[in-house]
């Protein structure tokens, strides 16, 4: 399919021209650290990007560089994907209507670089029918998988399609709140997690061609992601109904946890710690929560549980033996936590940083990102949390897409708009 440039990007870059001075702040901002964040959770799939420190005086240490306000368009087309940047080229995915969007922007100045569109029919979707999980860049060539289950493999130079699937034809089923799973790219495979006839197929990544499918079960929302467990690399799939570990060479279950959730809400990314794993969901009704699996002669036990605190949808930040995020259902108000990884104990609870939302590690502190859009400094210990600085990052809300640190920025994001920090000193 050809591309184009989506011409409500275009004034971004008279703007650009217009303000040299903005330009030239964008260039030296190249130089910062951050690394590159190509896919979910970064580079080494740690969440943790490659900083030693973070400003804590957040207003006058973030300045604003650029901003776009047309990643979706039309009636109940609200995306929530994060952005994935290699180099200068940042990916971020849209809905225009019927069809997914794929936009490449510079990630440095946002001037737009390709655009990408193409059918992606289905039902209507509480919270839009845009893309949430995230692409994944891979050299030169990005993997996208939408709400209504199209998976597409693009060009990084132009956008131009290489293969595309649609998970309903591998067998997949859609969840209540759309098709969420991050797939993972594990050697020559794409793994997705459909759902349906197929927990999980892996792909091959140039042609798209089904390599393997596993067996059935109901899909859940959290990305696929590996673990070593017995000395031996496995899948780990977060399903509706639980955890279960896959063969990564032909997709047989190795092992399955059950862990029955509210609605089949498992949206956070298992975590190995120290050869265990954490798991973390929403509670409801005595249902889902934390808990930490332990594994004996590769066989899942649970090890302790928690059902009165649940990280709803973002990934806990792992700070020596203690957990700390945002808790309950994504849309009610709840604060930031912290849980001993040891026994499963809530230390403290506190809702300064308001809440829900999500965060992620910077240096020796934690950068909290709110429902309503405000972006948050704080220092947590297992004693409490101090909080340094705040401000409003982005307006609107819910804002459930965990702010991107990369190339000495941060990428704020609340479904039609994408906003670029430069990280001072």
């Amino acid at each position: 399919m050809p591309t184009r440039t989506n011409a409500l990007l275009r004034p971004l870059i008279v703007l650009l021209a217009l303000c040299p001075a903005a330009a030239a702040f964008a260039d030296g901002a190249t130089s910062q650290p951050g690394g590159d964040w190509p896919k979910w959770r970064g580079p080494n799939g740690d969440n943790v990007p490659a900083l030693k420190s973070f400003p804590q005086d957040l207003e006058k240490g973030l300045k604003k560089l650029w901003s776009v306000d047309m990643l979706c368009k039309g009636k109940n087309a609200a995306a929530w994907s994060c952005p994935s940047i290699l180099g200068d080229k940042l990916v971020v995915t849209g809905r225009d209507e019927n069809k997914d969007t794929i936009v490449c922007l510079n990630a440095d100045t946002g001037a737009p670089v390709w655009n990408r569109e193409y059918d992606s029919p289905g039902p209507a979707v509480q919270y839009g029918t845009g893309p949430r999980a995230t692409p994944l860049i891979d050299g030169d060539v990005v993997y996208t998988f939408g709400c209504m289950g199209r998976v597409a493999c693009s060009s990084m130079k132009d956008g131009a399609e290489i293969w595309k699937r649609d998970a309903a034809e591998m067998g997949g089923k859609m969840p209540m709140w759309g098709h969420s799973s991050t797939p993972l790219l594990l050697d020559d495979n794409l793994i997705v997690q459909v759902g349906g006839k197929n927990l999980a197929v892996a792909l091959n990544k140039k042609t798209g061609a089904t390599v393997w499918s596993s067996f059935a079960a109901d899909a859940g929302y959290a990305a696929v992601t590996t673990a070593t467990i017995g000395g031996k690399e496995q899948l780990v799939v977060f399903g509706a109904a639980g955890l279960f570990g896959l063969a990564p060479d032909s997709g047989k279950k190795v092992w399955e946890f059950a862990w029955p959730t509210a609605f089949g809400m498992n949206c956070t990314t298992p975590i190995m710690v120290g050869g265990r794993m954490l798991i973390c969901s929403s509670e409801n009704g005595g249902k889902g929560g934390m808990a930490m699996v332990k594994f004996e002669a590769g066989q899942p036990k649970m090890e302790w549980e928690n059902h009165k605190v649940g990280p709803g949808h973002n990934d806990p930040v792992i700070i020596g033996k203690y957990a700390y995020a945002y808790t309950n259902y994504s849309m009610e108000p709840k604060g930031f936590t912290c849980v001993d990884l040891t026994n499963g104990e809530q230390k403290w609870f506190n809702a300064e940083v308001g809440g829900p939302g999500t965060a992620v590690k910077v240096g020796d502190n934690v950068l909290c990102l709110a429902n309503r859009g405000k972006l948050a400094l704080v220092h947590p210990d297992e004693r409490g949390m101090r909080r340094f600085s705040e401000f409003e990052a982005i307006k609107g809300g819910p804002v459930w897409t965990q702010p991107i640190v990369a190339r000495g920025k941060v990428y704020v994001r609340f479904a039609n708009q994408l906003i670029c920090y430069q990280i001072g000193e």
